[in-house]
């Protein structure tokens, strides 16, 4: 799955793979029973250079797949990258950490507000750790995380 989700972000030929792979997982978690009446989706936000090399926020594509199974709005004003950061998937856990230290802001008010945060891998959990930072301190009364690759740690 996260050889997939990597693919699909440089290579147009492969985004046909991400909506399948989001329609999947999205049918999965809802299956599994996924409680997230009432939350606005929130995908995190790529750099807009990114964005624009790219043409598309894989995110975006899990966002939507979301918000037609669970009739959620989705809301892309709302968590906003302040930081362009280098790509993650080459650093190391403590790397991952530093590199999106402050790099997303939030202007609205959330005041009890639940938020479903959507991210497309999960490795370290420091894009969701430091996006909740910003959500939790614009008054949201819960954060909920979702990614479509969530690394597996070895067991020793």
């Amino acid at each position: 799955v996260r050889d997939c989700i990597r693919k699909s972000k440089y290579s147009q030929k492969e985004f046909m793979t991400l909506k399948r792979l989001s329609f999947d997982g999205v049918n999965i978690a809802y299956e599994w029973g996924l409680d997230c009446e009432g939350y606005i989706l929130v995908p995190v936000p790529i750099s807009k250079n990114r964005e624009k090399q790219r043409g598309f926020n894989q995110v975006d594509v899990i966002a939507r797949s979301f918000s037609l199974k669970f009739k959620l709005k989705i809301d892309n004003s709302i968590l906003i990258r302040v930081k362009d950061t280098k790509t993650q998937h080459a650093l190391s856990r403590r790397g991952r950490f530093n590199n999106v230290r402050g790099s997303f802001e939030v202007e609205k008010d959330l005041s009890g507000k639940k938020i479903l945060l959507l991210d497309d891998i999960c490795t370290t959990g420091a894009t969701f750790l430091e996006s909740s930072k910003a959500l939790y301190g614009a008054g949201a009364s819960e954060v909920r995380c979702f990614a479509l690759s969530k690394k597996l740690r070895e067991l020793v």
